[in-house]
């Protein structure tokens, strides 16, 4: 039996509801960053061209939050900014679940907890939309594209005319 990355979300969405305290936080932080991390890892596996990983070498994790830094894509093509977008929410999570995994003695708290999983939902929701608005029926963000959570859809600069619209 498999698993996606929306079973993985609620189960940590589950965790965090019942939550009581520092180790139930740092078990839906990590359940959290796993459903993000494999639902970016299939929506960047479809996409034309893959992302450039960088010349250092660098583990799984990092590597994918470099190549969807770095999208193969033209600036032109929606999912260069929707790349970009996705590797700022995930590395801020993949950064966060190491401290909960790794760093014992740091304090990790519920906000915490909570940011993760907003984040989270916000990439496997993305990620599960399979078909690309047309940059002509995007809203755009121009001045900051990965607030994904702001807008519907994000467009590049040019699609827009420079213009911030809602």
């Amino acid at each position: 039996m498999s698993v996606d990355a929306r079973e993985m979300l609620h189960f940590a969405a589950d965790i965090a509801g019942a939550a009581m305290g520092e180790a139930a936080y740092r078990s839906s932080i990590s359940r959290s960053y796993y459903a993000a991390y494999h639902a970016a890892y299939a929506w960047h596996s479809a996409l034309p061209v893959p992302g450039s990983a960088g010349s250092r070498r660098t583990g799984r994790h990092e590597t994918l939050v470099n190549q969807l830094y770095q999208p193969g894509v033209k600036r032109s093509h929606f999912a260069y900014w929707q790349s970009i977008a996705l590797a700022r929410m995930l590395n801020r999570n993949r950064l966060l679940r190491v401290e909960a995994d790794y760093y014992v003695n740091a304090v990790v708290e519920r906000g915490t907890m909570m940011e993760v999983l907003a984040n989270s939902t916000a990439i496997v929701e993305r990620c599960a939309q399979r078909e690309i608005p047309m940059p002509t029926q995007a809203r755009c963000w121009h001045v900051s594209p990965w607030r994904l959570r702001d807008a519907t859809t994000v467009a590049a600069p040019e699609e827009c005319g420079g213009q911030r619209t809602a």
